[in-house]
């Protein structure tokens, strides 16, 4: 994934001050330009919304959102900067934030392939009598959910025309693809990519990194073959790349098999509450990808990403809002009136169930036999729970001895990780007894607790 274009470089309300620089793009660091010349005269650190370039092959870039972050003047006078580039578009110049303005996109992802398991090849023959042989392959079908009337989004194929000199080389590709009805600006595209990240990140239980996106804007096409045809505009920002291993896909939480009957109901489920799933998702995935991260920490941020879930996805409060302002009304009358503001503050959120009714709430949700295995004892468990989240939050001394380490805290966390499993599958549409399906099948692969 990694390249440089050298070339012209300027900005759009300066096009005739073209300076000479080399564009660098890797997935560590992202995008840098070097530039022999500075668009800025004065002292102050320069910031640039757009940079155009030339390549020398004669491709054009934009370059968004662009930070000077090195300023050297040599001997001669010229000036050297180099600039950290957010996002990089290839094929084509937007000379203003108001033209990127985008209709569709194709986005490939490390999983995909994997977790879609959906393939053209259709057998392999062979006839020894005279040494020939046969592949079958037909591209699979678009798969296509509406999910607004704003948005279709699904998954495509397409793999390139074979080369058959002397080798077969033929890979099908799988691609995640958004259709909008109404356009989207740049920062409505990412949204809407790292949404889906999210969620296969979380199917595959491990942060999948987006590979490559191509995207297409209305007003920016070019004429071939004496037709407009709108042009395929390569999209990079310092995210993307493989930051880890391909994991086994039996090591999957579920894959798009479980969930093809009704992929639009899931799908619908998901965007429509992405903000309220991604937090999670994040969180949990987080404590499964870091083995050397200490205990204490791993922990906190599943409580806070089980927590979160409560707060997003139930009831947030304990009654009506008209009985609790009454309840208010009548607390702070039988007080006198110079403590009354003291009181009122210490209310303020009074109405919001505590720690231990949202954790109640979760356990009677889910009650299972498969889940009763690990959590035999909820008021245990919810004990527990609190007081080291309460400990390791503040570091209360008077919750020192009741805190757990190392195998005990490790243990309850695996515990606290299966209860989150279950709430964002049942919330997102599994039925209980799929996910204990999902979870009975390989539970060492989810669920590792430390018995001796």
């Amino acid at each position: 994934m990694d390249f440089t274009y050298k070339g012209k470089w300027f900005i759009p309300n300066s096009p005739q001050d073209e300076y000479l620089g080399t564009l660098h793009f890797n997935t560590e660091s992202g995008g840098t330009l070097e530039l022999t010349g500075c668009f800025s005269k004065d002292q102050k650190v320069d910031s640039q919304l757009i940079i155009l370039g030339i390549a020398t092959s004669g491709m054009k870039i934009t370059l968004y959102n662009c930070l000077e972050i090195f300023r050297r003047e040599g001997l001669s006078g010229l000036q050297d900067t180099k600039w950290s580039i957010t996002v990089i578009l290839l094929q084509t110049h937007f000379w203003s934030s108001k033209e990127m303005i985008f209709s569709k996109a194709h986005i490939s992802l490390q999983n995909l392939n994997e977790w879609l398991k959906i393939s053209g090849f259709h057998g392999f023959t062979s006839n020894n009598k005279d040494n020939s042989f046969t592949i079958n392959y037909k591209l699979p079908p678009k798969i296509a959910y509406n999910i607004d009337e704003k948005l279709i989004c699904g998954f495509d194929f397409k793999a390139p025309s074979p080369s058959y000199d002397y080798e077969i080389n033929f890979r099908q590709t799988s691609y995640f693809f958004l259709d909008f009805k109404e356009k989207v600006d740049l920062d409505q595209l990412f949204k809407a990519i790292v949404s889906f990240q999210d969620f296969l990140s979380f199917a595959t239980f491990q942060t999948c990194s987006i590979l490559t996106i191509t995207a297409t804007a209305d007003n920016k096409t070019l004429n071939f073959d004496k037709k407009q045809i709108l042009i395929p505009i390569k999209v990079y920002h310092k995210n993307m790349g493989i930051k880890e291993e391909t994991k086994d896909p039996y090591r999957f939480l579920f894959v798009y098999e479980d969930i093809s009957k009704n992929g639009e109901i899931f799908f619908n489920k998901w965007f429509k509450n992405v903000e309220d799933y991604s937090q999670v998702v994040k969180l949990l995935l987080e404590y499964n990808s870091q083995p050397k991260y200490i205990h204490e920490n791993k922990f906190l941020n599943l409580a806070r990403a089980i927590e979160t879930f409560h707060r997003r996805r139930r009831n947030n409060f304990t009654l009506a809002k008209k009985e609790h302002q009454q309840r208010i009304k009548e607390i702070l009358a039988s007080v006198p009136q110079s403590h009354q503001n003291f009181l009122k503050d210490r209310l303020q959120f009074s109405n919001e169930p505590s720690l231990h009714l949202r954790l109640q709430e979760l356990l009677k949700d889910f009650d299972n036999d498969f889940l009763r295995k690990f959590i035999p004892d909820g008021e245990d468990f919810i004990k527990d729970f609190k007081n080291n989240r309460n400990y390791y939050t503040h570091f209360d001394e008077k919750l020192k001895k009741k805190s757990f380490k190392g195998k005990e805290l490790h243990n309850l966390s695996e515990k606290v990780k299966l209860l989150l499993i279950f709430c964002l599958l049942t919330d997102l549409g599994f039925k209980i007894s799929d996910i204990v399906d999902f979870l009975s099948f390989a539970t060492s692969r989810y669920i590792n607790i430390i018995k001796s």
